[in-house]
């Protein structure tokens, strides 16, 4: 899920910037992992989430 809020979207920002800048990432958005995991035979089992949706955790599960 992308950011909405305007700090979220700063924050997300900054944080793709300072691991660029450090840890000499090449990469200029996130990659959509959820939907990678969905194509790659899992499933989300659970899912909770925290600060407006920002942060997430969940249960992925192998399908049979």
């Amino acid at each position: 899920m992308r950011p909405q809020i305007k700090w979220q979207k700063a924050l997300l920002w900054t944080m793709i910037r300072f691991f660029r800048l450090t840890a000499g990432i090449k990469v200029k958005r996130l990659a959509d992992w959820q939907k990678l995991l969905a194509e790659s035979g899992l499933s989300r089992e659970k899912q909770q989430t925290q600060v407006g949706g920002m942060v997430s955790t969940e249960v992925w599960k192998k399908e049979r």
